[in-house]
């Protein structure tokens, strides 16, 4: 195999002859892909030795007999198409993050927090919606999120640090950053010792330093302590620059 490039940018459409085969390594998740003239083979792994920080994309002339790796797969076609699209997602399910500190907001005081969650591998081939192969960089854990075992989701845990500056910011090929501000309106201080984000219905956006990004978030506190809304803004935050679309919300959001 030999090197084409390394890249931030691991997603796109890649062209693929017969018999051609592909290697990504996007933070600690493996993947690979191979084109024949019937059937795309794809198969992936998560390696705890690969820099979770790096992105390589490698693309060999050779054949390489996937059925050695594991999670292989192989989808059939009347002919394969020579284009494959891989794209980031965000999760299928809300992230409840906990920040790594827990931190109290005091009466009347809003604040900005950044947030991160994992994300997902989509690939398809371009002429097609009813191919996808679909599997998250690095699984997260399952959650419960709800006032008691019959009300509430099943969701995905994750940790972030909760940072308050942009700069603090590492780039992470594997997740998107959410800003979120909180504003408490209470007449207690608020503990905010886990954030439940829907992000299924957040759009993914590619900035010009090459982070993710997604729209912001806005969530109050009501002055009972007790009742918090969140709202979905329209539009990313200024201070994250020019951005481009990558993809979509999975589901579109009701009033609730």
């Amino acid at each position: 195999m030999t090197l084409t490039k390394q890249i931030q940018d691991w997603w796109g459409n890649f062209h693929f002859d017969i018999n051609q085969c592909a290697q990504w390594e996007i933070g600690t998740l493996r993947v690979w892909v191979l084109r024949k003239e019937f059937e795309w083979r794809i198969g992936y792994e998560n390696d705890e030795t690969l820099n979770e920080n790096t992105v390589e994309v490698m693309k060999s002339s050779k054949e390489i007999h996937l059925e050695e790796f594991p999670n292989i797969k192989r989808y059939v076609f009347k002919k394969t198409d020579e284009n494959l699209q891989i794209l980031p997602k965000l999760a299928d399910r809300s992230v409840v993050t906990k920040p790594i500190t827990p931190f109290y907001i005091a009466p009347n005081e809003e604040t900005v927090v950044f947030v991160s969650s994992p994300l997902w591998v989509s690939i398809k081939q371009n002429d097609t919606k009813t191919f996808t192969e679909e599997f998250p960089i690095e699984r997260p854990s399952d959650t419960w999120f709800g006032p008691d075992t019959l009300k509430g989701e099943v969701c995905y845990a994750s940790q972030t640090s909760c940072r308050l500056y942009l700069d603090d910011f590492p780039y992470l090929p594997d997740r998107a950053i959410t800003p979120l501000t909180i504003k408490n309106v209470a007449n207690t201080p608020l503990l905010i010792e886990r954030i439940n984000l829907p992000v299924k219905y957040l759009s993914l956006y590619k900035t010009e330093n090459g982070y993710l990004w997604t729209q912001a978030l806005n969530m109050k506190c009501e002055d009972d302590g007790t009742t918090v809304s969140i709202k979905i803004s329209k539009h990313l935050p200024t201070y994250s620059g020019k951005a481009s679309l990558v993809s979509t919300e999975r589901e579109k959001a009701g009033n609730n």
